[in-house]
This record gives structure tokens, C-alpha cells and sequence, in this order.
């Protein structure tokens, strides 16, 4: 009974949180903090699985699809905190990694892409 409650808590904070259209929105408002939120909030999803094993493959991919597919989301994060949308990417290859998604082929090269992009904008902002 426990698993069941833990993973029903567990998704319905992801829903109500971090794919709240209305909880992104405002949270893009704060610029860097908000975006470290957003990242922030993926990670503790990668201790989640690894504690409890109850956090759905599912949620990994709506994390991908809604902070790395959706270009005006992609790119608001990348223009408020290029470091936040590099952790959340590293976020996915790791829960892929650990076995908690079950990415294809595809979802992982589309985030190897989106990561070399974004690391090139990053050396471009060293001195």
C-alpha cells in the first residue's frame, strides 16, 4: 500500500509543480532562480526514483518533451539560465542512465544535441 501512495504523491506533485503550464510560466518569470527551481525540481525526481523506485518512465519523458521539445519553453530557459537547462538535460541522461527512463534512440540524440548546443553557449560566455 505504501509504493501505491508514494508514487500517486509523487505524481501528483509533478503534475500540479513542475508540468504545471501555469507553475512554469511563473516560475520563467524569476529568471535565474526560477529556472534553478525547475532544474532543482528534476533532481530531486532522479533521489525520488532512487529511493522510493515508484517516479514512471513517463515523467522523465514529459520532463524532455515539455523542457527540451517545446522550443518556447527550451528557449526561455536557455535566455533566463543557460547552467539550469544543462542540469535538467544531465537530469534525463541520467535517469536514463539508472534505468528510471526508457528513452529511444531518438529522445537521447535530441538531448545530446540540445547538450552540445547549449555547451557551446556556455563557452561562449567564459572570459
Amino acid at each position: 500500500m505504501y509504493t501505491d501512495e508514494a508514487k500517486k504523491a509523487i505524481e501528483i506533485g509533478v503534475r500540479t509543480r513542475l508540468l504545471n503550464p501555469e507553475y512554469i510560466k511563473d516560475m520563467l518569470k524569476h529568471r535565474v532562480h526560477g529556472a534553478q527551481e525547475i532544474a532543482k525540481r528534476a533532481e530531486n525526481l532522479i533521489g525520488l526514483a532512487a529511493t522510493t523506485g515508484r517516479v514512471d518512465s513517463w515523467i522523465f519523458d514529459a520532463i524532455k518533451h515539455t523542457f527540451v521539445d517545446d522550443n518556447e519553453i527550451y528557449d526561455k530557459l536557455i535566455e533566463n539560465n543557460r547552467f539550469a537547462a544543462a542540469d535538467i538535460i544531465m537530469r534525463l541522461f541520467e535517469a536514463e542512465k539508472r534505468g528510471y527512463w526508457d528513452a529511444s534512440d531518438d529522445e537521447l540524440e535530441r538531448l545530446r544535441d540540445a547538450y552540445l548546443e547549449l555547451e557551446g553557449f556556455i563557452e561562449e560566455e567564459l572570459p
